[in-house]
């Protein structure tokens, strides 16, 4: 059913985390100018407006369409949960994976707020991360795709800013995502040969490496991507001492897991 129809007149937004302008903001603008738009033609003159190319467009469209089907598949909506208020948690949970220190003493079950009511730890549970990561890795797949087809739309259109912005934002999530199949593999593997552990905190530091430098070369990725960008994954009660004023969450957490080594 088509927006117009439902009744929806506006869009109001609130920013909790932070904001940069995107894809949506462009959609919604439309929204808003025209009394009845067409989702196929708007989309493709969003998509024009980045290259006048029909393969760019094309790359676009499908980068587009990867990266929508990738979300919707996000486990937001699992039942049978061993998780208090899963759907109103998660979501917050798994964007936290990459800002939050990896450490095998903190696995365990759903703390509540004893951690922090949206930590990683109490969805990556020796229970639940291997019905999440069934899951996950489908929304991983998909935004690797989306990921390229940006790329290669990006490549055809070197002079657009926006293109630019698409390929930044997959590429981000793509990053912070296999993140959350670190934190997925953790409980198994502590489980069944904790031998190989250091293995895996290894690539999850290089892993978090990766997404700061995009970060630190682009602040709004981030802003966009974590509720409160630094002050939520630092408000994790993981008793690893105390953190002062504009701590960095991400050399925070390679330091911290730097030293688990």
């Amino acid at each position: 059913m088509a927006l117009r129809e439902a009744g929806v007149r506006s869009f109001m937004d609130f920013e909790c985390g932070g904001y940069a302008p995107g894809t949506a903001e462009e959609i919604v603008a439309r929204f808003a100018a025209e009394e009845c738009p067409d989702e196929e033609k708007t989309l493709g003159e969003i998509a024009a407006a980045r290259s006048p190319l029909p393969a760019a467009q094309e790359h676009t469209r499908r980068g587009w369409e990867l990266f929508d089907k990738g979300f919707g598949l996000l486990p937001i909506g699992l039942g049978k949960s061993e998780q208090s208020l899963y759907s109103g948690r998660v979501g917050f949970a798994w964007s936290l994976c990459i800002a939050t220190p990896l450490l095998p003493k903190l696995i365990g079950g759903d703390r509540h707020h004893e951690l922090h009511y949206f930590s990683p730890y109490n969805f990556f549970t020796p229970q639940s991360a291997p019905r999440l990561g069934t899951h996950f890795l489908r929304v991983l797949a998909l935004w690797q795709e989306a990921s390229t087809e940006l790329a290669l739309a990006s490549a055809l259109a070197p002079d657009s800013e926006a293109a630019e912005r698409d390929v930044l934002t997959a590429k981000a999530h793509v990053i912070s995502m296999t993140s959350v199949m670190h934190c997925v593999m953790a409980p198994g593997l502590l489980a069944t040969t904790p031998e190989s552990f250091p293995d895996l905190l290894k690539s999850e530091i290089e892993i978090t490496r990766r997404f700061a430098a995009v970060v630190n070369a682009h602040p709004w990725i981030w802003g966009n991507h974590c509720w409160h960008p630094h002050q939520t994954p630092l408000s994790q009660r993981l008793g690893l001492g105390e953190i002062s004023q504009g701590t960095n969450a991400f050399a925070f957490k390679i330091r911290t897991m730097e030293t688990a080594l």
